[in-house]
Formats: structure tokens, sequence, C-alpha cells
């Protein structure tokens, strides 16, 4: 916010004098003030959703994934977060220490929505029952968050595996000096605005025009299809190496 003031003068009945006037009260009247934007960090975290996935495609996972908006007025950065199981899960778990859950975008700009996400595989049998918590650890950061543009966003059922929906679209606007990876990052909610899922991709070539076209699905842990997508949320954005 600008602050104008005005410096009031006394009356002059004497004989004008314009330049010197004109100096006199560009010497008092003060400069214009800027009042500092106050900063603050702020987020909130969505519902915590989790799935067993069983089938014979491939190893039985847990899959856990909860969103995070931020709701501050500058930048805030999703460090990894951790994933802690109870003791009775832990001789299922094919690798019990490696329970980190990763921010997807990692730097979120004031009213964006991101997403914690983790799979965690089993070494043989899968529970019944299980329990956990989660923790994360999220900061004000300076990083800027860098957008490409994503359009022309198909979202279907993924032909010959029920449950699964592909997204296909093209990402512009990438700059000639972009390098390293390009991260596409798709939450899909219902029409209730309940987060149902998300589709992941990185995309490491082709790019260099400007351009790409993609594709991706959600995988197996979902089991929902195309006609329960009412809107989603999408990004892409850069990842150095």
């Amino acid at each position: 916010m600008i602050l104008s003031l005005t410096a009031c003068g006394s009356s002059n009945t004497g004989t004008a004098v314009p330049n010197e006037s004109n100096e006199e009260q560009a010497e008092s009247s003060p400069e214009p003030v800027q009042e500092e934007t106050v900063k603050t960090v702020s987020w909130e975290a969505g519902e915590t959703y989790d799935s067993l996935l069983k089938n014979d495609y491939m190893p039985a996972a847990i899959r856990i994934w909860f969103t995070i908006t931020n709701t501050g007025t500058t930048n805030i950065k999703l460090n990894r977060g951790k994933v802690t199981f109870d003791d009775s899960i832990n001789d299922y778990l094919e690798v019990p220490d490696e329970t980190d859950l990763t921010g997807k975008p990692s730097i979120l700009m004031p009213g964006e929505t991101g997403l914690y996400s983790g799979s965690y595989r089993c070494s043989f049998d899968t529970p019944e029952e299980y329990s956990f918590t989660v923790d994360t650890d999220i900061q004000e950061t300076d990083e800027e968050a860098q957008r490409f543009t994503v359009s022309d966003l198909n979202i279907s059922d993924y032909e010959g595996y029920d449950g699964v929906i592909e997204a296909a679209g093209t990402i512009s606007e990438i700059p000639s000096d972009s390098h390293g990876f390009i991260n596409v990052e798709i939450l899909l909610y219902n029409s209730n605005n309940q987060l149902i899922g998300n589709i992941s991709k990185i995309i490491t070539e082709g790019f260099e025009s400007g351009e790409v076209e993609f594709s991706a699905t959600t995988g197996l842990h979902l089991h929902v299809t195309s006609q329960e997508v009412d809107h989603y949320i999408a990004y892409a954005y850069a990842e150095e190496q």
C-alpha cells in the first residue's frame, strides 16, 4: 500500500517566486512511503487416503496420499515427509525403513494445492489391518515456482485395465533453456470436491521445441473410472537433474 503524504504550508501574502516556492515544497514534502506486505505462512492438509493394493500384476503395496493447500501469502516448500506404521506391519513391509512421503509440486504458491504421496511394498503376505501416522516438513521459501502450460487434457478409461484412468495432453511455453526433467502432476476430484486420485509423469526428453505431448495413467491403485472425475488440477513444472 502506498501512502501519499502532503505537507501543509502557511499562507504567504508576499510576492510569489515560483521557482523558489517549488523547490521549497519539494524539499519539505516527504517521499511516498511504501508499506511492506506482511508474509504469512499457513497451509491446510486435506483428508488422508490409503489403499492396500493386491492383484496379480505386481507385489502388494500400501499407498498413502493427501493434499496440502497453501493458505498463506508466500511460497512454501513441501520437503520430504514421513510415514510411521504401527509395529505389527513392519514384518510385512519389504523395506520397513523407507517410508518417505514426496510432495508434488515441491514448491506451492499461495492458493495452490499440492499432494503428498508414498507407496510401500509388502514383502510377502499382506496385513488385514494396519494403522499409521504422517509427519510433514513444510517451510517458507523464497524459491520461485516455475509453471508450464497444460492444455488439451483428455481423461479417459485406460483400455484393457478396469479402474485405471489415462490422461493425455500437451505441455507448452517451455523455455528454450530448460533442462533436467519436466514433472506432470494431475489431481483428480469428484463432484463433491473429494480427491479420488492422481496421475504423475516425468518427461526427460523431447521438449526442446518448447512443446511436448504426453500421456500417463493412474496405475492400479485407484479402481475408479473416468466418469467419476468431475474436475482436476494439472501442473507441469521443471525439476533439475
